[in-house]
């Protein structure tokens, strides 16, 4: 899983949007204000727009607002209008048709990346670009880490020596 370029600039514009509602800044202030080329800008300006996320106007009196709740779309719905379906690995989509790979049922790494991969969607969709713009402190992180997100429970003791994978995975709970 890659953020791209472009992902990336559009959460700063979107930033910007969100912190300062009423300004209807332009694609060029906005570019300036991040140090993103203004041709990409106006690029990633109208992917938002046909997302729906702003509408843009033009004109002396135009500029760029938000379309969206900040505080309903999460992060990892924004990322997803952009570049699609959050993927750590090619597991779901390399089979025929772009179905499931043909050696997911015996893959000794796909129950990794999925566990992986779920975790991954499970955080960006813990928050909203509201949340995102303003800067998610450390306390916030750790509620996360501990109750939202999950973490592994594996208690060593309840795990003699000869136990098998099988029965140490089936011990292994995530919250």
């Amino acid at each position: 899983m890659d953020i791209s370029r472009e992902t990336d600039y559009a959460l700063r514009m979107v930033a910007a949007l969100i912190n300062h509602p009423g300004d209807n800044p332009s694609v060029r202030s906005v570019a300036e204000e991040f140090g993103i080329p203004y041709s990409f800008a106006q690029s990633i300006q109208h992917s938002l727009t046909e997302a729906g996320v702003i509408v843009s106007t033009r004109g002396a009196h135009g500029g760029m607002y938000l379309a969206i709740d900040p505080d309903q779309v999460t992060l990892l719905d924004f990322v997803q209008m952009l570049q699609g379906p959050v993927l750590l690995s090619a597991c779901e989509t390399c089979g025929e048709n772009g179905e499931d790979c043909p050696r997911k049922p015996y893959c000794t790494y796909d129950p990794i990346w999925t566990f992986a991969q779920d975790n991954l969607r499970k955080c960006l969709s813990s928050f909203t670009l509201r949340e995102a713009a303003n800067g998610i402190g450390p306390a916030r992180l750790r509620e996360l880490s501990n109750k939202e997100l999950g973490v592994l429970d594996f208690k060593k003791e309840d795990t003699p020596e000869d136990d098998s994978d099988d029965e140490v995975a089936d011990r292994i709970q995530v919250l």
